[in-house]
């Protein structure tokens, strides 16, 4: 993957499309969940939230830009 799998140190993540999976090739959103593997459609304004504990990763990006808008939540 572009960006390796991981875990985010947080409570929440939250994860904002700024253009569509069809403007690049590659850079898909990837998760791994209890049955599989699943790679993430998105759209421009999608919004993807998960917990901090998920993991998750970048495939490599083999043409064009991707743009996201991420923020991280934190408990108090």
């Amino acid at each position: 993957p572009w960006m390796p799998f991981h875990r985010d140190g947080n409570y929440c993540t939250v994860n904002v499309a700024l253009n569509s999976d069809d403007e690049y090739e590659g850079g898909r959103l990837l998760a791994l969940h209890n049955h599989g593997l699943e790679v993430v459609e998105r759209h421009e304004g999608d919004v993807t939230c998960h917990r901090g504990g998920v993991f998750h990763g970048v495939s490599a990006m083999k043409a064009g830009t991707r743009y996201s808008m991420i923020m991280f939540f934190h408990a108090s």
